[in-house]
């Protein structure tokens, strides 16, 4: 039924409730409702409002505008993000992003306008921000589908360099060139999991990682970071626990504070990296402060032009960047405040235009280690008696390397390239366990485990992927399985084998 212009008044507890401006406007253009959100977006008060026509709220090269927009609304018609200039209280103006609609009597005949106004600039920015996650989300969705093709790669280049050590004996500048394959292939397979879990496509667990390590790691490099000479002072506390993180995550963080010290000195200057220990013993309500315990703090500290208040209050927000076009994303806090809250820390921002800007990140220390893996576990030293394994990958050189890796240590090998093969070769029941890839053109490793259940129902399974179990997710992966993270050495193979096998042989 339409809405009729009795229920006007009715609506108007309705209106004051929304968070955008809201004006009602009479058939001839006076305003006769204004919300709350209203006076702050035009900074007059409502009693000033009400009673004013629409075209005096705008700017008066646009008057007539208005006045055409009205005709159009009152003919019927609805507009969206049309662009106007309003004026402001103070004799300022803003663009402002107005959405107009017709209000109906019961004889289908405009009586009133509903506008609706949003700051333009605002909208654009909020539009951007959706573009650019959306940009973000397909680079993650990329880089999720050449990871297992990658992880492949380096898999095949860490083990066969693994076989040409084994095969130069004495010879110590062979055996130097194909360790320095080796580091390359593992630093790059390295980069290829950061890459996964800034792109939020692979989630790793948090481990025990040395603060310590991870700064003098990176603190050599540090210099290059700006354009000017900088000058790093590294103070470190005499003895500092390990904090819990996800490994590469903090080297992430430490070059993004890093990066924004270096960069807020072009004429150089002193950056400072210092450790130490917090004691939080009082529980605060805050939700930017930490729960009590000890936390392991890192501070950077820069000597460059800082920030007025209302830009550390926007620091952190994604997209926000002081840099010129084009020299910034607005993502490295964001980013290091997703980081450290994730791991349950936080992050403080101290900073004074022409005095400089310090950034400390609070980590929770991380408690004692976990015990070793039990006794009876499955290792080098206990090795499980060769069965047959039924190996499944579509891509034949990480298919050619793992069964060569599997049958040198005893095992006896089925190989399939794709699930039609794989259902074939264990149609007779000899397999003692399926190894098969997750992601496979025509049948995945999860439907392909289903459908030789369906028949063999005890025969255990191992999946192996370049992805994380984590990033896989439903319905890729079955629940409670076991995965191999390639790339992967013979040994990690060979214990994740015997764990299985053992497992299911009670």
């Amino acid at each position: 039924m339409p809405e009729t212009s009795s229920s006007h008044d009715g609506y108007r507890w309705i209106v004051e409730s929304f968070e955008e401006a809201v004006l009602a406007c009479s058939a001839t253009g006076f305003v006769t409702v204004v919300n709350g959100a209203a006076e702050t977006l035009l900074g007059y008060r409502r009693e000033y409002l009400t009673g004013r026509t629409l075209v005096e709220l705008v700017a008066h090269d646009e008057a007539e505008a208005a006045r055409a927009l009205l005709g159009r609304v009152l003919a019927g018609e609805r507009l969206r993000d049309h662009r106007l200039v309003a004026r402001r209280a103070g004799g300022g103006t803003l663009e402002v992003s107005a959405d107009l609609s017709p209000l109906f009597d019961d004889d289908g005949s405009a009586v009133a306008v509903v506008v609706v106004l949003g700051d333009a600039a605002a909208r654009r920015r909020a539009a951007e921000r959706r573009s650019q996650a959306a940009r973000l989300e397909s680079v993650g969705r990329l880089a999720g589908g050449i990871a297992h093709d990658f992880n492949n790669l380096m898999a095949v280049i860490l083990n066969y360099a693994s076989f040409v050590a084994q095969e130069v004996g004495d010879n110590e500048t062979a055996r130097a060139d194909v360790e320095q394959i080796r580091n390359a292939a593992q630093r790059a397979a390295d980069l290829t999991h950061q890459l996964l879990v800034f792109g939020r496509r692979e989630t790793a667990p948090p481990e025990p990682l040395d603060l310590h390590a991870i700064v003098a790691d990176l603190a050599e490099i540090v210099p290059v970071l700006g354009q000017g000479d900088i000058e790093v002072v590294v103070e470190l506390a005499p003895s500092l626990p390990p904090l819990v993180a996800v490994p590469g995550q903090m080297e992430q963080v430490l070059v993004q504070l890093a990066t924004n010290g270096a960069e807020a000195m072009p004429d150089g200057g002193r950056l400072t990296l210092r450790t130490e220990v917090v004691e939080v013993t009082q529980p605060s309500s805050g939700l930017e402060q930490p729960a009590p315990g000890r936390y392991v703090a890192l501070s950077v500290s820069d000597q460059g032009i800082g920030m007025s208040a209302a830009t550390v209050g926007l620091a952190f927000e994604p997209f926000f960047t002081t840099k010129s076009r084009g020299s910034g994303t607005g993502l490295g806090l964001a980013v290091v405040h997703g980081i450290v809250a994730e791991a349950g820390g936080l992050v403080e921002l101290f900073s004074e235009e022409g005095r400089g800007t310090t950034v400390r990140v609070l980590l929770p220390v991380a408690e004692a280690a976990a015990p070793a893996a039990p006794a009876g576990a499955p290792s080098s030293d206990h090795p499980t008696e060769g069965g047959v394994i039924l190996l499944v990958d579509d891509e034949e050189a990480m298919r050619k390397l793992t069964a060569r890796l599997l049958r040198r240590n005893g095992f006896t090998v089925l190989e399939a390239a794709t699930g039609g093969e794989a259902l074939k070769l264990a149609a007779d029941g000899s397999a003692s366990l399926l190894l098969t890839d997750v992601v496979m053109p025509e049948m995945s490793g999860s439907e392909l485990a289903s459908q030789i259940r369906e028949r063999h129902a005890e025969l255990p399974v191992l999946f192996m992927s370049g992805y994380s179990q984590g990033a896989l997710g439903s319905p890729q992966v079955l629940d409670d399985v076991e995965l191999l993270e390639k790339p992967f050495d013979e040994q990690a193979l060979l214990d994740k084998v015997r764990l299985v096998l053992a497992t299911a042989a009670g």
